[in-house]
Order: C-alpha cells, then structure tokens, then sequence
C-alpha cells in the first residue's frame, strides 16, 4: 500500500518555499480537511489528509502555538481521525 502525500500542503511547501505564514498553512490545512469531508459525505468513503511535517520547519518556536491551535482544531471535527501508518493499512484491510 503507497500512502499518499501532499506537496502542495506540506509545510515545507507554504512556509519556506512560498514564504506564506503558518497561519495561512493552518487556513489551507483547515480548508483542504472541509473539502475533503464533505466529498466523503456526499460519496461514501473515506479520505486522507496527510500533514507532511519537517520538524525543522513546523518545530520553530514561533509557529507552534498556530500548529497547536490547528490540531486541536481538527481534534474537534467528528470527521477526523489521527492514524499512523500502521493503522491506516489496517482500517483498508478489513475494508476489503
């Protein structure tokens, strides 16, 4: 199984590459999770929304409290489950 991950969202991406905040990381974090919940509610399934992160980058003491903020946000979406690797294999397995 190949887990997919997003470059267009990774941190590495929008905070060094685009020079945007992580504020606006967190905003397109929190927009993509929207829009992806809402097509697995309107066609069945789930959907992953990896956080690619480089502790280096997202780590910095200056965005850790937005970072925070964002994952507590997503704790409280009924639609979010945070999964390891392992996990998420075995959730399709017993899919199959």
């Amino acid at each position: 199984m190949n887990v997919p991950l997003n470059h267009e969202l990774s941190d590495r991406q929008i905070l060094n590459v685009q020079q945007q905040s992580v504020d606006s990381y967190a905003e397109q974090i929190l927009d993509a999770h929207y829009w992806l919940s809402a097509e697995a509610a309107m066609q069945g399934g789930g959907r992953l929304l990896p956080l690619h992160l480089t502790p280096y980058i997202i780590g910095l003491p200056y965005r850790m409290d937005a970072f925070e903020a964002l994952l507590a946000e997503l704790a409280v979406r009924s639609t979010t489950w945070f999964a390891r690797g392992d996990q998420i294999l075995d959730s399709a397995k017993t899919d199959v």
